[in-house]
């Protein structure tokens, strides 16, 4: 498996500052990197935690230094249906035998995800007039196991098929430039509106239901302002 970091205690920039950040970095890979270079493979792909890449510009351009000078390339993400936060009633769910909770947070989040999907793809073709390779962002959760067959489904309805995060890179957008340096945690793709100027569909780039915010919020109260990402 190709492995990246994400860093050691999955912290935020805006919370540690550069250095820290970059040091908390450097203790993710220390596992990971031997791994790796066990194997023949290098260990390049970095992806923030909450896609929060630092505030105010300045601690940005200095991680952004700071990943290159360690032959690090940022793992952008262009898909995110939010599946952290439907995650944890899920298991929730499982555990007090749920059934029928199970399969309304199973059927909620495969149409949440299906509206995610479609608002990426219409954006791409806002920014790009035409269709991108993109990144998806799945965490490895019991619900992703137990909808993995759906998720597939809907990713080939809207004709997009797996490959690897190289091949996707190979696709001209992700040369785009992104001068976004604000504290919230969002894709590459409101990242390249916010530099281009370009206004993204307002419909389907939504919260997931405010039921499944609340039963997060019961099973989980950690939730910050903004939330996770």
């Amino acid at each position: 498996m190709l492995l990246g970091n994400h860093t050691f205690s999955h912290s935020s920039p805006n919370t540690l500052g550069a250095a820290a950040y970059a040091a908390d970095i450097e203790r993710g890979e220390r596992i990971t990197r031997p791994l790796m270079k066990a194997r023949g493979k290098k260990l390049r792909w970095f992806r923030h935690p909450y896609l929060e890449t630092g505030s105010p510009r300045a601690v940005r351009d200095w991680i952004n230094r700071w990943l290159a000078d360690h032959g690090y390339r940022v793992a952008p993400v262009t898909i995110d249906a939010e599946d952290w936060e439907f995650a944890e009633p899920y298991d929730d769910a499982i555990a007090k035998h749920d059934v029928a909770r199970q399969k309304r947070i199973r059927e909620t989040y495969l149409a949440y995800t299906a509206m995610r999907i479609k608002w990426s793809q219409e954006s791409a073709k806002i920014l790009f007039g035409r269709d991108i390779a993109h990144v998806m962002l799945l965490h490895c959760t019991r619900l992703n196991a137990d909808t993995l067959d759906a998720l597939l489904k809907l990713l080939r309805a809207a004709r997009l098929r797996p490959v690897t995060i190289d091949e996707a890179m190979r696709d001209r957008a992700y040369r785009t430039r992104d001068t976004y340096a604000e504290k919230d945690g969002v894709t590459w793709l409101e990242r390249w509106a916010a530099t281009l100027g370009k206004t993204l569909p307002s419909e389907g780039d939504e919260d997931p239901p405010a039921e499944i915010q609340a039963e997060y919020d019961r099973v989980d109260n950690d939730r910050v302002s903004p939330p996770n990402k």
